[in-house]
């Protein structure tokens, strides 16, 4: 109507109207009106701006938030949309400081404090992020957002309680928080509370049935506790969900294999494969079936005498009449057979090799131990002391071990045993290893790895079949190689302490600063490990050491530089629970 006076809230809540209904010009119209008859109405600039930013008018978005905080430096919606449109316009370092901003001028808004910590999440800057979702959840206790994302902190920190905690306050006050529920269960997972971390996971199910994923978690859980045939529907089920999942099939395969089931796991690996051909996983785990790694590499072990005394002298020294003794990995039952042979009053020899396990069985029975010693075909992990054992244990004694140390499972399986399964002091035998290594030159072993030109031909087609996600076994007394380094201490092992839980996707990351003795091209590293039985027994896997029968592991690097006498090395070694790998700075 003619003459009628401009009412800027009127027009304020046509335009979010219209912005609602999805008509951004004619809403970006009006909101300028708001603004030119009120230029410090920070409402209008604030959504004005998010008008823009989806109409993909980035730079005059920009302006405009720009704009409003000229006339409303303290207007704590426009502080938070300029610290968000910086973020998502990747200028985190400029978005954190509209955030920081924000805390200073309305230290009382959990929502601010918030928003900063979760910026600080984005840039790794953990302890502050700590400290924000801290104070959080401390202005605002019922805010479920800010309890998980400080839950996912504090389980990244170690502090596994606090984040439990932390989590189940933010299904309290957010029962529809799906994600909160699966974190509780992978947290109590990997403490070894499997029952504890299946209510989880079917309370998911329960209420969230539409979350098909939670079957691949239910099954993995089942797997590493030893009910096999449970896994195995839960993965059929996750499947059924998901047919082309990589990690999926990839466990498929894994359960196969460790069912015993070789040749029903190797389609499962080659599906994988199909799919994504750099499923590192997949490849080596099939590498391994076909190369029937599992089973060769039993005869060597067992040929190596000194190995066999030093394990001897240490378990006479561990074992008493009254020893309860846990062997974990017993595979020909040797060792379980040394403690039985000190007199041990009992002796529990795990085996999850359905296989190995039966074979076990005939060789202590028929070495007159069969009284004496208690073959169980179950994974260690999913024994408990109530049920599989006549009492926690006084000794463990266990050689889970790979060429690269941690590839069996020593990790995992030591600190479930420490855990659940020994008693506080009891001797754990190896008690440690130090890994050592060295930079290597190698011109006979660099020709294959990668494959390149052999005899005049391009063989780099065929590398597709070599495992580049791990290191190789390799003697090097049988190659030529020049060292480039001193021989270092890459990491000291306690197994009697549990280790901190790392991925393979999420490694400990150790930087390392290698002198160069000897010019010439870095090709890989070298590494191997002095396995310290007791205070006074070690045996060593190194290239002079006893253990002949190990080998060396070598990680070969993709890019291979040329290094010159008296400079430093760099490169960081990956470590998770099952993988130790190397990354030179080169690479990065």
């Amino acid at each position: 109507m003619a003459g009628q006076k401009f009412n800027p809230q009127n027009t304020f809540r046509k335009a979010q109207k219209l912005h609602q209904s999805g008509q951004l010009y004619q809403a970006e119209q009006l909101y300028l009106r708001v603004i030119k008859s009120s230029p410090a109405y920070g409402p209008a600039y604030h959504f004005l701006s998010q008008v823009l930013a989806a109409q993909n008018k980035l730079d005059q978005a920009r302006r405009v938030l720009e704009k409003g905080l000229a006339r409303n430096p303290k207007d704590g919606d426009l502080l938070s949309a300029m610290s968000s449109f910086l973020v998502q316009s990747g200028e985190t370092e400029k978005g954190i400081k509209y955030a920081q901003q924000m805390v200073a001028v309305h230290p009382e808004r959990a929502e601010a404090h918030y928003n900063l910590g979760n910026l600080y999440l984005h840039l790794q800057r953990n302890a502050e992020a700590l400290e924000s979702l801290e104070k959080a959840v401390a202005l605002k206790s019922n805010f479920p957002e800010a309890l998980y994302n400080l839950g996912t902190l504090q389980y990244q920190n170690g502090h596994l309680e606090t984040a439990k905690s932390s989590l189940r306050g933010a299904i309290e006050h957010d029962p529809k928080m799906v994600s909160a529920y699966v974190n509780l269960g992978y947290i109590e997972s990997e403490e070894h509370h499997y029952e504890e971390a299946i209510k989880w996971y079917e309370l998911v199910v329960e209420k969230f049935p539409d979350y098909q994923a939670i079957y691949e978690k239910i099954g993995m859980v089942y797997h590493v506790s030893g009910r096999l045939g449970d896994a195995e529907t839960a993965y059929k089920k996750a499947l059924q969900h998901d047919p082309k999942n990589v990690e999926t099939i990839t466990l498929m395969g894994n359960l196969m294999r460790d069912l015993g089931r070789p040749q029903d796991a190797i389609p499962y690996f080659e599906q994988a494969l199909k799919i994504d051909p750099e499923a590192g996983i997949a490849k080596s785990n099939l590498l391994n079936l076909q190369n029937k790694r599992i089973f060769s590499w039993h005869f060597s072990m067992l040929a190596d005498q000194a190995r066999n005394e030093a394990f001897e002298k240490a378990i006479q020294g561990a074992v008493t009449k009254d020893s309860t003794v846990l062997d974990i990995g017993t595979g020909s039952g040797l060792l379980a057979m040394m403690a039985a042979r000190a007199e041990a009053a009992k002796v529990i020899a795990c085996e999850m090799v359905p296989t190995l396990a039966e074979v076990a069985t005939k060789v202590i029975a028929d070495n007159g131990f069969a009284e004496r010693i208690t073959v169980l075909n179950e994974k260690s992990t999913a024994l408990s002391a109530e049920k599989h054992l006549p009492e926690k244990a006084d000794v463990l004694v266990s050689e889970i071990l790979d060429v690269g140390l941690l590839g069996e499972g020593v990790l995992p399986t030591f600190r479930h045993a420490i855990q659940n399964l020994l008693k506080p002091e009891a001797t754990i035998i190896p008690q440690g290893a130090a890994l050592h290594a060295v930079l290597i030159e190698s011109a006979e072993l660099a020709q294959v790895n990668p494959v390149r030109q052999i005899s005049g031909f391009d063989l780099r087609a065929f590398d597709a079949l070599r495992d580049t996600t791990e290191y190789q076994k390799i003697n090097l007394r049988e190659h030529q190689y020049k060292t480039l380094s001193d021989i270092f201490l890459a990491k000291d092992i306690d197994f009697r302490t549990p280790q901190p839980v790392f991925s393979i996707d999420d490694p400990a990351v150790t930087p390392l600063e290698v002198p160069i003795t000897s010019s010439g091209t870095v090709h890989g590293i070298a590494f191997w490990f002095d396995l310290q039985l007791n205070d006074s027994l070690s045996l060593s896997s190194g290239p002079e050491g006893g253990m002949v029968h190990w080998g060396q592991a070598v990680y070969f690097f993709k890019d291979q530089p040329e290094v010159v006498d008296g400079e430093v090395f760099h490169l960081e070694m990956l470590q998770s629970e099952i993988l130790i790998q190397f990354r030179n700075k080169v690479q990065s």
